[in-house]
């Protein structure tokens, strides 16, 4: 029995093998139509067959295996290494025509004569990399921050080669230049892989670069995170603490007490993550986890530096930290990527909720008489264990501590002053953008985004009560982006991922000290969030269920918000992060929540217009 472990947590998939004959299971245990993509490509060229009707099916290739199930639907499917494929079905082969790279002494080629490459080829092959390959190339991946803007120029900048036993590749950064004079730093490690080398498991499709040749020999350029081989030679590399010399500084591998006790767990299958968002995600067996940071932003990362203080300090309800990959520049330290411990999980804590509320919704519009007393037993007592975990976050954060970065500070009026000033300039940014699209949202989103531009003063009149008098409070390092979709379901418990913060934000920003109740404001926001959402859905094709569903998730969002403040409270055990008066504490949710609302409003207007009525409406509730 093999599990397959598709990204669509609503489909149970696994193998089944007796000797040479393998079938694939795959069940819809949801109520609706689902789709998923499996990894399937260790049996590439095998065809499965249907053993209900012995159908056919198109042959497994690299790709993963794309299936469609109804409602509470199942396959049994033959892996069959004999069976033909159907007769309608055409191999396909991408249609995209790649540059072409001559690399005289393959990856040395890119630095510049190196190891007696021939200057004059060196420069060409580098200059056709940094103005055909490298801008197109970067421009459709989903890490890179630039979409939209124009890019000028783009450079290999510092770059060094790297040879293991596993491999060599050339650990590089990447210079984008943008033409209004911007410019964002990101990390491209390079491999090359040759058709007469046996690739194993190389994923090579969506992350090759260009076409190489080499004399006779020819291939494809990649990014190395493809290349599962190179992913293990970072963790061994860490586990040796290496350092690779470079132009100017080094690059480091930085181990922590925790890494060899994960390594001890396996490191291998190679597995990576189906959606690439700003990080590069891979995991490393049943211990390790990668993320690549690739945009390289010169500075101390929250994110390594939060989680590698909780790991030191015991705090048991996140991913212990591993080890780090650190470039020293000059002086200036970028880190490239963390290792962290991988734990299995059932999912984040927004598809959690949302999943919850799509089967309440479906609930509600039953028979009555199968109606559930109690719907949200069992999700609010998991909201209070929620809450607990995250006050016992912040309490952690706000022992006292020699280290200066993580030592609480008294909240004091210029804090107050300071916090107050940024919100009303968010105010003044965000309802000049959402005037500017006005005409081009739908009526409906028109009408609420015109009662928030008419509330202007009463907005700014409620920022301006949260500094009407001092808090007795600490201010301290915290999350800085907590949502649902940064807390992940263990069984009947949760972990709490990626301190990197927002960012958009510069590192500095991100790691000063604030209060930590602007962790508790993001996630009321993000009940906010689902409410609405699963509303949405639920209302998609029965727009008349309205009344009958909007009041009842309201009644939920309250519920849930209480359960979590309950539970946040507990978990405190009295931490001075909660002031000492209860409204307070209030004023000072209320203030952040507006912050988080009005940075969504901007974040929606620039990149889901669709979405943009949610943050809207959650405004015009924060005043009412």
């Amino acid at each position: 029995l093999d599990f397959v472990r598709p990204q669509n947590r609503k489909i149970l998939a696994y193998l089944r093998t007796y000797q040479n004959e393998t079938i694939l299971c795959v069940a819809n245990l949801a109520q609706s139509a689902q789709s998923v993509e499996l990894d399937l490509s260790r049996f590439k060229g095998r065809v499965p067959v249907e053993l209900m009707g012995r159908n056919a099916f198109p042959p497994i290739g690299d790709l993963p295996y794309f299936l469609t199930l109804q409602a509470h639907g199942f396959f049994w499917l033959l892996l069959s290494e004999s069976e033909s494929p159907p007769a309608w079905h055409v191999e396909r082969l991408p249609a995209t025509e790649l540059p072409v790279l001559v690399l005289t002494e393959g990856l040395n080629t890119f630095l510049h004569g190196a190891d007696g490459t021939d200057r004059n080829t060196a420069r060409r092959t580098l200059q056709q990399f940094q103005d055909e390959v490298l801008p197109e190339f970067v421009k459709q991946r989903r890490w890179f921050a630039g979409k939209g803007a124009p890019i000028a120029r783009a450079q290999l900048v510092e770059r060094t080669p790297w040879r293991t036993t596993r491999g060599e590749w050339l650990l590089a950064a990447s210079l984008m230049q943008f033409a209004d004079g911007t410019q964002q730093r990101y990390f491209l490690p390079l491999g090359t892989t040759w058709e007469d080398v046996e690739s194993g498991t190389l994923r090579t499709t969506e992350w090759t670069l260009a076409k190489v040749r080499q004399h006779a020999r020819a291939g494809v350029l990649v990014d190395a995170f493809a290349d599962p081989g190179f992913c293990l030679a970072i963790v061994e590399g860490m586990q040796r603490g290496e350092r690779i010399a470079m132009e100017n500084g080094e690059i480091r591998f930085e181990p922590t007490h925790a890494l060899e006790e994960l390594v001890a767990r396996g490191v291998e299958p190679v597995q990576h993550l189906g959606r690439e968002q700003s990080n590069t995600a891979v995991i490393l067996g049943d211990g390790l986890f990668l993320k690549a940071y690739r945009q390289a932003r010169s500075g101390i990362n929250p994110d390594a530096e939060v989680a590698g203080y909780l790991t030191e300090a015991g705090f048991a309800r996140i991913p212990r930290l591993g080890g780090t990959l650190q470039m020293v520049v000059n002086g200036e330290t970028t880190l490239l990527l963390a290792l962290f411990a991988y734990v299995r999980n059932q999912g984040d804590g927004w598809g959690y909720a949302l999943n919850h509320l799509e089967r309440y919704a479906t609930e509600l519009l039953a028979d009555a008489s199968k109606r559930s007393e109690q719907p949200h037993m069992l999700f609010l007592a998991q909201m209070r264990t929620l809450g607990l975990r995250i006050g016992e976050l912040h309490a952690t954060l706000a022992r006292s501590t020699t280290n200066a970065a993580f030592a609480p500070e008294f909240i004091d009026a210029n804090d107050m002053r300071a916090w107050t000033e940024r919100v009303e300039h968010d105010v003044d940014e965000t309802l000049q953008l959402l005037q500017s699209r006005l005409a081009s949202l739908s009526d409906e989103q028109r009408a609420d985004a015109q009662a928030l531009l008419d509330a202007r003063e009463a907005l700014l009149t409620r920022i301006r009560a949260a500094s009407a008098k001092p808090v007795r409070a600490v201010k301290t390092r915290y999350h800085g982006d907590l949502h649902l979709g940064q807390i992940l379901l263990c069984a009947d418990d949760f972990l709490i991922t990626d301190f990197e913060g927002e960012p958009a934000r510069p590192l500095e920003e991100r790691r000063r000290k604030h209060s930590a109740l602007i962790d508790v404001a993001g996630m009321l926001r993000s009940f906010d969030y689902v409410r609405a959402v699963a509303l949405d859905r639920a209302l998609t094709g029965r727009p008349d269920a309205r009344d009958a569903l909007a009041p009842a998730f309201d009644s939920w969002y309250r519920a849930s918000v209480s359960a979590f403040l309950e539970g946040y409270r507990g978990g405190l055990s009295g931490a001075l992060v909660w002031p000492e008066e209860d409204g307070d504490a209030q004023r000072l949710i209320a203030l952040f929540q507006i912050e988080k609302a009005l940075y969504e409003v901007r974040y929606e207007a620039s990149n889901r217009p669709n979405w943009i009525g949610i943050p809207v409406r959650g405004l015009m509730r924060l005043l009412a």
